[in-house]
């Protein structure tokens, strides 16, 4: 079976377009709403519905980035493009990430011990396409 190994140091992000600079981190988690079917006089479930799918990831930034605090600050939409290359391993050389719709939802600065400042972007997407 073929093994990608994608690595940070070959990927980039880009926003409408724009490489962000600094990026430590990227992640995201789709949701679906799911609602239990139980049985009649059972406490069992007999199946599962499911409804609208959501979007939710953040992105860690060395310092800050103004492109993300603009659009926080503006409320406008965005599209993230992740550009995620591999260094080694055999297969399929890269993949590419894609979120569409996106707005900063929360953000949140920290430094630590070592002096190093981040900011955590919260997003919410409408969609998300791996390639």
């Amino acid at each position: 079976m073929p093994v990608n190994i994608l690595t940070a140091n070959q990927s980039n992000v880009t926003i409408d377009g724009t490489v962000i600079e600094g990026i430590q981190s990227i992640s995201y988690r789709e949701l679906r709403a799911q609602q239990d079917i139980m049985a009649l006089g059972s406490e069992e479930r007999v199946g599962v519905a499911y409804g609208a799918m959501s979007v939710q990831g953040s992105i860690v930034v060395a310092s800050s980035s103004t492109t993300l605090n603009g659009h926080m600050a503006q409320k406008t939409s965005f599209q993230i493009v992740a550009n995620l290359l591999k260094e080694f391993g055999t297969g399929q050389g890269s993949q590419t990430v894609t979120f569409d719709d996106c707005y900063v939802r929360d953000m949140a600065f920290g430094i630590d011990a070592n002096g190093v400042g981040a900011t955590t972007y919260e997003f919410t997407a409408t969609r998300v396409q791996v390639e």
